[in-house]
């Protein structure tokens, strides 16, 4: 049976793919990857400067969590390096379509 695809809320899709991702152990070794990356390790730390240059602005009592998050959410999205997130795409690919070839 095939799944239109199409008339599935991306909730649905979403909950599903992440279902199959962690039931089959992919999560883990993506989140492996990503761990023993040196790109991501520079990343993170750039991030963590970041964090502190913020601290050091506005001050550690004025801030919250949330606020932090805010505050550099956007701009740490957009500084991932770019064959970070190339190569885990293919890696996502490449997964789901050998687990939903029937599917798709």
């Amino acid at each position: 049976m095939t799944i239109r695809w199409e008339n599935v809320p991306d909730s649905e899709v979403r909950a599903e793919v992440e279902a199959v991702l962690e039931s089959q152990g992919e999560a883990k070794r993506i989140r492996q990857f990503l761990y023993e990356n040196p790109a991501v390790s520079e990343w993170r730390e750039q991030i963590r400067q970041m964090c502190r240059d913020l601290i050091n602005e506005k001050g550690i009592d004025s801030l919250t969590p949330d606020l932090i998050y805010d505050q550099i959410a956007a701009t740490a999205r957009e500084q991932i390096p770019a064959s970070v997130s190339d190569e885990v795409k293919a890696k996502l690919v490449a997964f789901l379509q050998t687990q939903f070839e029937d599917h798709i």
